[in-house]
């Protein structure tokens, strides 16, 4: 009989879904898996289906605030599944999790989502707990592991921590085709949020349309700021240039990465952006925030890195780009080689089924 295992992440739009659908997908794993949806938004529409069609079981928990309600929804989901392993992907759930393990004994891992510097007192609160009482602590890069090491100091568990380097599906993967770019077509991808810089971005991109009048700017994603960005595009009469596509599906992402001659990723911190994997994939050439997240996950070889809230570096840096051919070419280039050797989503499946061999074979 299967040992079971299930993922806790949040419910809404954002990264989560991606990472540990995308995971299981990949994995030929020893453990029958589910997902509990738990956050403040509902679960969006399509992430149900894909789990329906591939035969993934669901729970959902629509948190009300936190406290001693969410804490006992969660383990009443926790008791029903019964899972020898619970990966945690929103903090949110750590004691509930840990409460778990004290009554079933199951094994318990975080996944470290969060950037540090964008992390609340109560976010690095739960990852110390966490650091005491898991199993296992999984970052997502070596620079964000380290970085939790030089901040928990001494409640750092060098034993249980663990660095698994996030990886992207196959089909993202498109050789860059070297022709002549005729249009200027930049576009982003991300949850519509404040801690993605789209103000930045739009406002470069009105300064760009002065030099490069039939640019295009296309936004992709939702959030809770889209309304509040699409009045912004309106106020700089920029309508008839910018577009907001709206969430993609995958193979709609795929056909709208190939429309781009430049990605932007305009944020104020990342730990493993899924969406600029998914350019770098892609042969893109990137011009991207110099943030957290980012400058230590890629560098200039791979990327123009520009310093974030600065709408003049920003429209600089992208004109300069499309101005030079031979610059872009090389950031293609090197891109998609840099996509091959660090993106694989069969080396994170494998990392992962590792540590699951790891775990459950070990008795406390």
């Amino acid at each position: 009989m299967k040992q079971k295992s299930i993922h806790i992440i949040y419910s809404g739009l954002g990264g989560h879904f991606d990472y540990v659908f995308n995971l299981i997908s990949a994995m030929n794993a020893a453990t029958e898996t589910s997902i509990l949806f738990f956050g403040v938004e509902p679960v969006p529409a399509d992430y149900l289906k894909k789990c329906s069609e591939t035969g993934i079981v669901t729970d959902a928990i629509l948190k009300r605030g936190y406290g001693v309600k969410a804490a006992w929804q969660i383990l009443r989901v926790l008791k029903k599944q019964n899972p020898g392993l619970i990966y945690v992907h929103s903090n949110a759930a750590v004691v509930p999790a840990w409460l778990h393990k004290i009554f079933r004994g199951a094994k318990l891992v975080l996944i470290e989502h969060h950037n540090n510097q964008l992390k609340t007192a109560k976010d690095h609160k739960r990852t110390r707990f966490a650091q005491k009482r898991f199993d296992r602590v999984v970052f997502l890069t070596q620079a964000h592991c380290d970085e939790a090491r030089t901040g928990l100091k001494e409640r750092f568990s060098k034993k249980k921590s663990v660095v698994i380097q996030t990886g992207i599906p196959a089909v993202y993967f498109n050789a860059p085709v070297q022709q002549q770019s005729k249009q200027l077509v930049i576009g982003m991808q991300s949850r519509l949020v404040p801690i993605k810089d789209h103000d930045t971005l739009i406002r470069a991109f009105c300064l760009i349309l002065s030099e490069f009048p039939g640019a295009e700017l296309r936004i992709a994603g939702d959030g809770v700021e889209k309304q509040r960005l699409v009045n912004l595009v309106k106020e700089l009469d920029l309508a008839d240039r910018v577009c907001f596509e709206g969430m993609l599906s995958k193979k709609e992402l795929i056909t709208w990465l190939g429309q781009l001659t430049i990605y932007v990723h305009a944020t104020f911190g990342e730990t493993s952006s899924i969406a600029l994997m998914e350019a770098l994939a892609q042969g893109l050439p990137v011009v991207a925030s110099d943030v957290p997240g980012i400058h230590d996950f890629i560098n200039e070889e791979t990327a123009v890195l520009v310093p974030p809230k600065n709408v003049a570096q920003l429209s600089s840096a992208i004109s300069e780009l499309w101005g030079n051919e031979k610059k872009r070419r090389a950031l293609s280039e090197n891109a998609y080689n840099f996509a091959v050797t660090n993106c694989s989503l069969q080396k994170m499946a494998d990392s992962y089924l590792q540590l699951e061999n790891q775990i459950l074979s070990t008795h406390d």
